[in-house]
């Protein structure tokens, strides 16, 4: 029930900080009532199946699937003008957490990485957790890129609901 209302807890704050455009704020309860590990496991499938993660890109009705950047194999781009912006966006640099995500992406290998970007039943987080004790991820690691994945994904969103027609 803890978890229940923590998320709706988090839900209400994160629409707040929207509201109140202050993307910051919305991580002051994924961080104490939430499991930041869960919620980094969430963001992975996410920005997977996402469109372009440069903060400042409105979407385009004429790309369905973004290209990978290369290197992390997660966040997407609808060009290379985007992906230029992106790793060097002065709050959520893709530099910063690209090594990060790639680091992650190669330690769980090919089968528990599609398995993780891409929803599906048979794999939970509770699975994706044994296949990081059991290949000694450190769950810091999934933490700070979701951290970083959910404040880039709510300054997206402020950005986008401020400059769209």
């Amino acid at each position: 029930m803890l978890d229940l209302f923590a998320d709706q807890f988090s839900q209400m704050n994160y629409l707040m900080s929207v509201i109140n455009d202050r993307p910051q704020d919305s991580m002051f309860c994924l961080e104490r009532l939430t499991d930041l590990s869960y919620h980094g496991y969430l963001s992975l499938e996410s920005a997977h199946q996402g469109g372009c993660c440069n903060t400042t890109c409105l979407p385009k009705a004429s790309v369905v699937h973004a290209q990978k950047c290369s290197n992390c194999q997660l966040m997407r781009y609808c060009d290379t003008k985007c992906q230029k912006e992106a790793w060097s966006n002065q709050q959520y640099p893709h530099k910063s957490i690209c090594p990060k995500i790639k680091s992650l992406r190669e330690r769980l290998g090919p089968s528990a990485w599609a398995r993780a970007t891409t929803s599906t039943p048979d794999f939970t987080f509770t699975d994706f957790k044994r296949v990081c004790q059991r290949k000694k991820i450190d769950m810091e690691i999934l933490k700070e890129v979701g951290t970083h994945l959910a404040c880039l994904q709510a300054f997206q969103m402020i950005y986008r609901d401020k400059n769209s027609a």
